[in-house]
């Protein structure tokens, strides 16, 4: 049978899609992009068995939220970035989230690479833009994780002195 038939004089280029297409599909990479999707599905679609979702949502919501003001108000702190704009800071933010989604080490260095692009965008280069994701990496990395961290060492025992979960059953025959 004759191929043009059925796909035209293109069938040369069809076919050679399909065989791209069934390269791309068989990859690595692709089948990891593939798992990473299914699994955001996944975890999206459990938002509905959660007790409050809009409560849910909204959390989710606000700290993004205060991610972003948090790169847009360091801005102000750091002299050679502090006249640029909230879309300068939006820019960084997402390019700064991409560069901690990529496989690196707490995203040790692919954030201030990130960060350093979108700053040399506004015109921020070498060692300003660095000096300015040094400030937001360490802060959000090393300082909030630290007080954060001392305070709900101290703070949850005495929240949750009282609190037994229902699927663990206390012997009282036991001492400690």
């Amino acid at each position: 049978m004759d191929l043009s038939v059925l796909f035209g004089r293109n069938w040369p280029i069809c076919f050679a899609t399909y065989s791209v297409q069934t390269k791309i599909a068989q990859s690595i990479l692709y089948l990891k992009i593939k798992s990473f999707l299914k699994g955001i599905i996944a975890g999206i679609k459990t938002i509905k068995d959660i007790k409050h979702p809009i409560l849910f949502i909204f959390y989710s919501l606000m700290i993004w939220v205060f991610y972003f003001l948090m790169a847009y108000f360091a801005f102000f702190s750091f002299g050679p970035t502090a006249h640029l704009g909230i879309m300068a800071a939006l820019l960084v933010f997402v390019f700064g989230s991409f560069g901690i989604i990529i496989p690196s080490p707490g995203g040790v260095g692919t954030y201030h690479a990130m960060a350093m692009a979108a700053l040399a965008i506004y015109g921020i280069k070498g060692d300003d833009a660095f000096s300015y994701a040094n400030i937001m990496f360490f802060n959000v990395q090393i300082v909030t994780t630290i007080v954060f961290g001392i305070l709900s060492l101290i703070l949850l025992p005495l929240i949750n002195k009282n609190y037994h979960p229902g699927h663990v059953q206390i012997n009282p025959n036991v001492i400690d």
